[in-house]
């Protein structure tokens, strides 16, 4: 029996059962008129609340309004069609996130005569987004700044030091024995001495400093304006303040013992990777030395000679950035089922006075100095392009661990992959899983995020973390990288071997493919496809090809 229903009716009721609102506003008369449920817009109120686009436009925020009649008086496509996002207030005096979608319609003299459109209330939406942007900027346990908002606290610290010879510093304060404290007391505990110890901190600090959770058991300060009297000063505060204030852990009052690691800028250090590196480095020599007390970073000869070089190397990055000399070299990933190529990965390289420079030479630099987001922008920008031209082409891409955290790359991939899922489905991100257990909350953000816009992600390096198992059903990847360590003469070692066969089961478990990396022989290549592995790469399959040589190899292969 079929169904006997209009068109209009199923419109209707689709509208209501999407929680949508239609409109049509002609603009010569300025009325709108509404389909749908139109109390979820007024609740009780008059029917006539938005009956004109008048009254309408008058019930939207001062801050959102003019970006909406940007999008109505400009910026629209050749088709006409539009998305903008606004609070409007509703039947009542609050105001409510809502989504408008919709298309100018035009006359046959090609002037805009009304707009037909959705409004859909997304205020969950934006509820969520505004607890997801406060959960990257405040770290949960103590409200102090994430990991992420110190590092840009540090960054703008170090450039105004850097333009005005402001002398600064960047000090780790480490909680020594936090783990034996959780084991004897508990979870609960150990979190309260978290939070005491970083009250302890916000006492003893100036209004102008800035502090942030930069660990488990670390938390970050930035200050400025601070000579080198002072910040011995400062030191010795906080070592006493420490040694003499209990806090509770517990039924039990302890009084925790702390490790300080401090770097100077711009005197000692020229970048905040270096600053970042340094820091943790002085850190770890406080607590070789036994804890409860600090070590200040002061570079050697052979430090030094290390910077000028690797300022010698930004400088070449910054220069192939601008005058578009990187590019891909691609390395094929093979089906273990078809033993052909099924995907390749993208890997970037520098060109420089003719010299092709692996990424082995300049990615690390560019980490340090800053520069890895520009990379990696650069980098998604170029893989997005072979995608469109090539319609059956699948790329893997590595990021670094600063893009896996920087919310405006995933922005960027979003924007760059709306409306375009054919793209998005050839796309494989890579990242690493020391990274990725850095913090797996972040991380699994970023996951989250890249596999609803239609992308899959790899765990790149499996294996290196040596916490793996321990993490994997929290990390819901499409694809399991094995680290090249694993993989060599695997098959003379019990543990590589109980590693791939561990790994195998979890695989079967979860559903995700395993890549083998570094294959370097058929021996090993044919013994870990009888294993279950999914795919293999390495240099017995491909060496990595640059694009030119790729390039007529791929076609040829597709022909």
């Amino acid at each position: 029996m079929g169904l006997s229903v209009t068109a209009d009716t199923i419109a209707v009721e689709a509208l209501e059962a999407a929680g949508d609102v239609a409109f049509v506003w002609d603009f010569v008369s300025d009325e709108v008129i509404w389909g749908g449920n139109i109390s979820s817009l007024v609740g009780d109120g008059p029917s006539n609340v938005f009956q004109s686009g008048e009254t309408f436009i008058t019930r939207i925020h001062d801050a959102d309004l003019p970006g909406r009649l940007r999008v109505l008086d400009g910026n629209l496509g050749n088709d006409g069609h539009y998305e903008c996002e606004y609070r409007l207030r509703l039947s009542g005096q609050d105001f409510t996130w809502v989504h408008e979608k919709g298309r100018v319609m035009r006359n046959d003299d090609g002037m805009p005569q009304r707009t037909v459109g959705v409004l859909r209330i997304i205020e969950g939406r934006k509820r969520n987004e505004r607890l997801i942007e406060h959960f990257s900027n405040y770290d949960v346990l103590t409200g102090h700044l994430s990991r992420n908002r110190l590092r840009d606290a540090l960054e703008n610290a170090f450039q105004y030091g850097e333009r005005f010879n402001i002398d600064g510093a960047f000090l780790l304060i480490g909680i020594d024995g936090l783990g034996e404290i959780r084991d004897r007391y508990g979870m609960d505990a150990a979190d309260n001495v978290i939070i005491s110890a970083g009250q302890i901190l916000e006492h003893m600090l100036r209004s102008i400093d800035v502090i942030g959770r930069q660990g488990a058991d670390r938390f970050g300060i930035v200050t400025t304006n601070c000579k080198q009297d002072d910040l011995n000063v400062l030191i010795e505060r906080l070592l006493h303040a420490f040694q003499t204030t209990p806090v509770r852990a517990g039924d039990a009052e302890v009084t925790l013992r702390v490790s300080i690691g401090l770097s100077r800028f711009p005197e000692d250090v020229h970048t905040v990777p270096e600053i970042l590196a340094r820091t943790e480095q002085a850190l770890q020599y406080a607590r070789d030395l036994g804890g409860d007390q600090a070590h200040v970073y002061h570079p050697s000869d052979e430090d030094r000679t290390r910077v000028r070089n690797s300022l010698a190397i930004a400088g070449q990055i910054e220069r192939a950035l601008e005058n578009d000399c990187l590019e891909f070299a691609f390395q094929p990933i093979v089906s273990c089922r078809t033993r052909r190529i099924s995907y390749y990965e993208a890997l970037v390289r520098m060109r420089d006075n003719g010299e092709v420079l692996p990424a082995s030479v300049f990615v690390p630099v560019a980490e340090h100095c800053g520069l890895i987001r520009d990379l990696d922008r650069w980098a998604l920008q170029a893989c997005l392009e072979r995608l469109t031209e090539h319609p059956g082409l699948t790329l893997s891409l590595n990021l670094s661990g600063m893009t896996v955290t920087d919310p405006s790359w995933l922005r960027l991939l979003a924007s760059q992959l709306r409306g375009r899922e054919d793209i998005a489905s050839r796309l494989i991100l890579e990242i690493t899983e020391t990274v990725a257990l850095e913090d797996i909350e972040i991380t699994g953000h970023f996951i989250t995020t890249a596999r609803d816009l239609g992308c899959k992600v790899a765990l790149d390096d499996f294996g290196s973390g040596h916490t793996s198992f321990r993490h994997m059903r929290s990390l819901i990847v499409d694809v399991v990288k094995i680290d090249r360590i694993f993989v060599r003469d695997w098959h003379q070692s019990g543990d590589r071997a109980n590693f791939i066969g561990k790994l195998m089961t979890i695989a079967r478990e979860t559903g995700f493919e395993i890549v083998a990396e570094g294959v370097e022989d058929k021996f090993t290549a044919e013994m870990l496809a009888s294993e279950g592995v999914d795919y293999l790469q390495g240099w017995y399959l491909g060496k990595p090809m640059l694009e030119q040589e790729w390039l007529a190899y791929y076609k040829a292969d597709a022909s």
